[in-house]
């Protein structure tokens, strides 16, 4: 499954040097996977640190630092490869309880078809 994600490039004081959108992978490990790297077109100059990813249909967002700091320049188009996952949602440790459907069930037996 697929899902819409906001991320912005953040200076040392979180002010957004560069957005875009980006469309990130659910794997169902409890993480959310980025399909490729991010292109932006920076809004502001200054010296890209971390950048922060919203999954704004949950509104959540969460920050990871950079390797190392970008220059960045206004009307630069800058290019943020992400080498692993790009948000995580932590499950509680214990196992989950079971749970009862209360409906009916109908099992159906498949009947072979003849060929003419």
């Amino acid at each position: 499954m697929q899902v819409g994600l906001q991320v912005r490039v953040l200076d040392a004081e979180r002010r957004v040097l560069a957005w875009n959108r980006l469309i990130g992978e659910l794997r169902g490990d409890g993480r959310v996977w980025p399909t490729q790297a991010l292109l932006a077109e920076a809004e502001t100059s200054g010296q890209a640190v971390e950048v922060s990813v919203a999954w704004p249909a949950l509104g959540v967002h969460q920050s990871l630092p950079l390797p190392q700091a970008i220059a960045v320049e206004a009307g630069q188009v800058i290019q943020v490869p992400f080498p692993s996952w790009v948000l995580a949602f932590e499950s509680d440790p214990r196992p989950l309880p079971g749970v009862t459907v209360r409906s009916s069930v109908t099992v159906g037996v498949a009947t072979a078809g003849r060929s003419a």
